[in-house]
């Protein structure tokens, strides 16, 4: 039982470890803030993209026709 814990803590300490090491897209802090700011009202939501990147999660607004994107 002792044998089938410890294998249980090193396969949970190395799936958690490989999940924080995941690449999500994202951009650096530094580097999306210094994009955010060549925004402009009524680009394309591809030339957003193209700019700061795929967002890590889109929320949607049908109520309201409106969209809003995440970025980490």
């Amino acid at each position: 039982m002792n044998g089938l814990f410890r294998i249980v803590i090193v396969i949970a300490v190395a799936l958690g470890l490989a999940v924080c090491a995941m690449d999500t897209g994202g951009r650096p802090y530094r580097t999306l803030h210094d994009s955010i700011w060549q925004i402009k009202p009524g680009m394309t939501r591809a030339e957003v993209q193209k700019l700061v990147g795929n967002p890590i999660m889109v929320f949607n607004f049908p109520r309201m026709q409106q969209e809003s994107w995440l970025y980490d």
